[in-house]
C-alpha cells in the first residue's frame, strides 16, 4: 500500500508541477521527450518504492543468515567468504556505473524515438484535416 500511495502522490505532484511551468519550457522541450521522461522516471521511482525496501530487507537477512550458518558449519571457510565479499561489492559498484551510463543513453534514444512518433502522429492528424477540406465546407 505504501508504494501505491507514493505513486499516486508522485503523479499528482508531477501534474501540478507540469501545469505550473511556463510556455517557454514547452517550446524548448518536445512533447514526446517529456512524456518519455515522465513515464520512465515515474516507473523507476515507483518500482523502487514498491520493491526496494522489501528487496533490501530480504537480501540483508539472506546474507546475514548465510554467514551465520557458514560460521556454524566451518568458520575458516566462512572467513574466506567474508574476505571475498568486499571484492564482489567492488565489482558490482564498477558494473553499476557502466549500467547507469548505458541506461541514460537508452533513455535519451527512447525519448528521441517518442518525439518522432509524436511528430508523426500529429502530422497525420494535420494531413487528415487538410484532406477533409471538401467535407468541412
Amino acid at each position: 500500500m505504501f508504494g501505491v500511495r507514493v505513486e499516486a502522490d508522485l503523479r499528482n505532484d508531477l501534474l501540478v508541477h507540469i501545469q505550473e511551468l511556463e510556455f517557454e519550457f514547452f517550446d524548448r522541450n518536445r512533447t514526446g521527450q517529456l512524456m518519455n521522461r515522465m513515464t520512465g522516471d515515474l516507473f523507476e521511482i515507483t518500482e523502487l518504492s514498491h520493491h526496494g525496501p522489501e528487496d533490501l530487507f530480504i537480501s540483508f537477512v539472506t546474507i546475514v543468515g548465510s554467514i551465520i550458518i557458514m560460521f556454524t558449519i566451518e568458520w575458516r571457510l566462512a572467513l574466506v567468504i567474508l574476505v571475498i565479499i568486499p571484492v564482489f561489492l567492488l565489482i558490482v559498484i564498477i558494473c553499476r556505473k557502466s549500467m547507469v551510463r548505458i541506461s541514460k543513453n537508452v533513455k535519451v534514444k527512447m525519448s528521441e524515438i517518442n518525439s518522432e512518433i509524436e511528430l508523426g502522429l500529429s502530422g497525420i492528424r494535420t494531413s487528415k484535416a487538410f484532406a477533409n477540406e471538401a467535407t468541412e465546407d
